[in-house]
């Protein structure tokens, strides 16, 4: 027969089994709440890293329009100068035509013309090369520029891009060490 002591003693353990599976049960909920947190946490640094790709997309976008303005100015100016050389090479080939004929300065280009409507004609090509070389200078000095500010807005850019890979870097390494902790 069970004795009564053998009776308490098994109510006791059944009561300590009970209290233990409630134990159990509640570290295990709680595991299940971490474990939910984590993966809504997990959800929420994907979203963030995607909208820092998007955003590093735009800054790259960004950076092509940059180098694109800039290899136009280049092209520009690179036209600028031949433009600017052609014309120089033109004065030059007057100015030897005006040698062999004996008139270099340009005062004797203006007394030594056959006539005054010839006077007039070498003076208004005169005129009109060094007003084409000031024309092409002043482009070619506003194309410099604009070439100088791009290039700093570029430089910029791209510090802004490097600063922002750097960001995403130390997010996503963050990011992985709380994936991995979850």
């Amino acid at each position: 027969a069970v004795t009564q002591s053998e009776i308490d003693a098994l109510k006791q353990e059944q009561a300590e089994s009970q209290a233990r599976q409630e134990e159990l049960k509640d570290q295990l909920a709680e595991a299940e709440e971490k474990q939910s947190a984590a993966e809504e946490q997990r959800s929420l640094l994907l979203a963030q890293l995607d909208a820092i790709n998007d955003e590093l997309d735009n800054i790259n976008a960004q950076i092509a329009l940059y180098d694109e303005q800039i290899a136009q100015k280049e092209a520009e100016r690179k036209e600028a100068e031949a433009k600017e050389q052609a014309q120089y090479e033109l004065f030059c080939q007057r100015v030897r035509a005006m040698e062999e004929e004996g008139t270099v300065s340009y005062w004797s280009i203006l007394f030594n013309a056959d006539s005054f409507s010839d006077m007039l004609d070498r003076l208004a090509d005169i005129d009109a090369v060094m007003d084409y070389d000031n024309q092409i200078m002043d482009k070619l000095i506003a194309t410099r520029e604009e070439l100088e500010r791009l290039q700093a807005e570029l430089e910029s850019a791209r510090a802004d891009e490097q600063a922002v890979k750097e960001e995403q870097e130390a997010k996503k390494a963050e990011q992985q060490a709380k994936v991995a902790e979850a």
